[in-house]
């Protein structure tokens, strides 16, 4: 429904505020009307094989987002631009978030097959008993320089749980050699929805000339809602607030020694899910912006803290790097399950209730990493290193049967959780000429894990306390020829390989005690480059990758316990490409787009323990045919130093297939193709600027995802998560 002025914020407001993000600003300052070759495509800069290098010269498929265009468009969270990067899928909702690429993924409740790092910190849990895969760490741009999404497996030099790839978040450095300011302000309105404002802003103070500096970071957002909840009467129901800011330290002591630490922070909190249920023939069933979410509004809360050390020291002819990380992953929300836990409700006397199943989530992560990487030029580049990371991991549970004011408790769990991993890695690149080089790499791996539960109810036959350990090593291995054809066109192929570490199972008879680790094998050819005159850059990939040994996560049908399991082998097929073009002066086109045919290539096991019923040939979750992307932004000289522009963006995300069925004979659930129309324009006249922008402005209601395994039979309805209506917004800044 829509309301103006909910949280006392109106857009006319905050025109009249000063202030301006240092992202945006960048944004708009760099798009001079005279094309500038230095900023062409190519030169654009990357971490992903942990050295500093031109996009073009790196035999990996990487797309790497600016903060500052994402700031600018207001582009604040992987929902709102998974679907600009090719391979990229999401779905989430309700504080959880969760990503594949290549469609590499059978769906939520495993362990992540996409891994995150935060400037080469793994950040987020690795393991299913931290929600691993559903709490995919989500960071507001304001806090980052660039977003990095590799694809394909990146076991090498990243380590576990990179089946698909990996996302790499990388903060701003600050800059001793000059003082800079930057704030914005802002508010947006959603069609029938609410209205809501954003504040972001920075500050780098340089506090010994070229030697030390201090930047310092924040944020504030309000995500407007949009979904009338018909149950609680709550209009607007799955709105939500974010807020969080960075703090970091650079220090160069001496010419060859940096030293850089910093500490981020995100908190997400909020009511209920951008969800709405369809009828089995498709039609909305309770209005095409409303739901019967819960009878009163499902709080969550999601706490991301990062702690970090940064120590690089040049030795002449090698660079020594040492990275030391604490991460801390807070998750609690109260869930309506009553469609999983509808037959144990039965069971236990309570039918016609409503299940409630209560989860708290506490991840602790400890890292370390210490490398060292030759300097460039040689005849031979090496790279070895050393990685050890604890994670602790507390998990409450309880489930309770509903009526009115009236609770029964049928389970509560205390489940403490630790994974230990200890990996050596290294690489090694033979320029066997100038043109030609072939990079082999490899790393072996040590994952111990200890499970422990203290569970009672009359769901688990009274009080029960058990111990589980597992233990596992792995190796990943790449090798990679790559052809400089010149310097600004680069072949390359790939042979790499990733894994997923296995774990113990809940302590069943019924049950397997415990899961092994799935692995991939990625093959890809790339080409990458310029024309001549640096108006047109390409990357384009073709891959082929072959999934062994799948984890699957299913539910126990007696007991309503989630457990996993191994079986089954798929694969994964694709052409990737990015184009980037500057036809005309001041005039910038980014065109890109993905094929991918990720399939079963053997049915998923049947049996006792059967966690999903899916046949060789079936599509995997949540990944597009076809999808694609076509942006265009023209910078205009107004005079007297003013300078507009004005831009839009198309995209396209083909049809999707939702997570397999833990039901023999009911139907997976389709998720339409579905296109949206994003547009925006600004001016900016020294210091000032402003922005308008639009998203959604065809008003789509795209789906992107399937409620877990609530479409239980054809004819009863499924939840469907939705994309965000109709936005409108302003933005208004200064910096210097």
């Amino acid at each position: 429904m829509r309301r103006i002025g909910k949280n006392g914020v109106a857009l006319g407001a905050v025109i009249a505020v000063i202030g301006w993000s240092g992202g945006a600003r960048a944004q708009v300052a760099d798009r001079t009307v005279e094309a500038d070759p230095a900023d062409a495509p190519g030169e654009i800069v990357v971490t992903a094989q942990k050295r500093v290098e031109r996009l073009i010269d790196v035999p990996v498929s990487v797309t790497a987002v600016d903060a500052a265009d994402l700031t600018r468009q207001n582009l604040t969270q992987l929902r709102d631009y998974f679907d600009r990067v090719p391979g990229l899928s999401y779905t989430g909702g309700g504080g959880f978030t969760t990503v594949a690429l290549r469609g590499i993924t059978t769906g939520r409740g495993a362990n992540p097959t996409v891994s995150t790092t935060v400037d080469d910190t793994p950040f987020g849990s690795s393991s299913f008993a931290g929600y691993g895969d559903r709490l995919t760490p989500d960071l507001d741009p304001s806090n980052l320089e660039r977003v990095e999404v590799l694809r394909g497996p990146q076991g090498t030099l990243y380590g576990a749980n990179n089946l698909g790839g990996l996302i790499k978040y990388v903060t701003a450095t600050p800059d001793p050699s000059r003082t800079r300011a930057a704030f914005e302000f802002g508010g947006q309105s959603i069609a029938h929805g609410d209205s809501g404002a954003f504040a972001r802003g920075s500050v780098n103070v340089p506090i010994v000339a070229d030697r030390v500096a201090v930047r310092v970071n924040g944020f504030y957002r309000q995500d407007p809602g949009f979904i009338d909840n018909t149950l609680s009467r709550v209009d607007d129901a799955n709105g939500g607030r974010v807020w969080g800011g960075r703090v970091a330290l650079f220090a160069r002591p001496v010419d060859a020694l940096t030293i850089t630490v910093q500490a981020l922070t995100q908190d997400l909190s909020g009511t209920d899910a951008p969800t709405v249920f369809l009828a089995g023939n498709g039609s909305s069933s309770f209005g095409r912006w409303a739901a019967p979410l819960s009878a009163r509004p499902v709080p969550y809360a999601v706490r991301n803290r990062l702690y970090q050390g940064r120590v690089a020291w040049d030795l002449g002819g090698a660079e020594l790097t040492s990275i030391t990380g604490y991460g801390e992953s807070r998750y609690n929300t109260p869930t309506d399950s009553t469609d999983r836990f509808a037959g144990v409700l039965t069971r236990f006397g309570y039918p016609g209730r409503r299940a409630i199943l209560s989860n708290t989530i506490n991840t602790d992560k400890w890292t370390q990493e210490v490398r060292l990487a030759s300097q460039p030029g040689g005849t031979i580049d090496w790279l070895v290193g050393g990685f050890y990371t604890d994670e602790d991991t507390v998990a409450l549970q309880s489930l309770d049967a509903i009526a009115g004011g009236d609770s029964a408790n049928l389970y509560a769990g205390n489940i403490p959780s630790t994974f230990r991993d200890l990996a050596a890695f290294g690489t090694l690149t033979w320029h066997f000429t100038p043109a030609f080089d072939v990079q082999f790499g490899g790393r072996i791996a040590e994952n111990r894990q200890v499970y422990r539960q203290a569970l009672s109810g009359p769901l688990n036959g009274g009080t029960t306390a058990n111990v589980q350990r597992f233990r596992e090593t792995a190796a990943t291995w790449l090798v990679s020829p790559r052809w400089r054809i010149g310097r600004d066109l680069t072949a390359y192929a790939r042979i790499a390989s990733g894994y997923r570490p296995g774990g113990p199972n809940t302590n069943l008879p019924s049950l397997p005690p415990s899961f092994e680790s799935d692995r991939t094998t990625n093959y890809e050819l790339g080409l990458k480059g310029l024309t001549p005159d640096r108006r047109i850059g390409f990357d384009v990939s073709l891959f082929w990758i072959d999934w062994t040994n799948v984890q699957l996560s299913g539910n126990d049908p007696a007991s309503g316990y989630l457990f996993y399991t191994n079986g089954s082998r798929a694969r994964s097929r694709g052409a990737e490409a990015t184009i980037d073009l500057r036809p005309w002066n001041g005039g910038t086109v980014a065109v890109t787009g993905a094929w991918t045919d990720a399939a079963l290539t053997r049915d998923l096991p049947a049996g006792r323990t059967a966690a999903l019923f899916g046949t060789e040939g079936d599509r995997l979750p949540y990944s597009a045919r076809w999808a694609g992307s076509v942006a265009a932004d023209q910078d205009v000289a107004l005079g007297n130093d003013v300078t507009g522009f004005v831009g839009g963006t198309a995209v396209y995300n083909g049809r999707r297939i939702a997570e397999f069925q833990a039901r023999a004979g009911v139907p997976r659930v389709t998720l339409p193709a579905y296109a949206t129309l994003d547009l925006r324009a600004g001016v900016r006249s020294g210091p000032l600027a402003f922005t308008l922008f639009a998203r959604n402005v065809t008003d789509q209601r795209g789906r992107l995802g399937a409620a877990y395994r609530t479409a239980a039979t054809p004819a009863g309805g499924t939840a469907i998560s939705v994309i965000t209506p109709r936005t409108i917004g302003l933005s208004v800044g200064y910096s210097y």
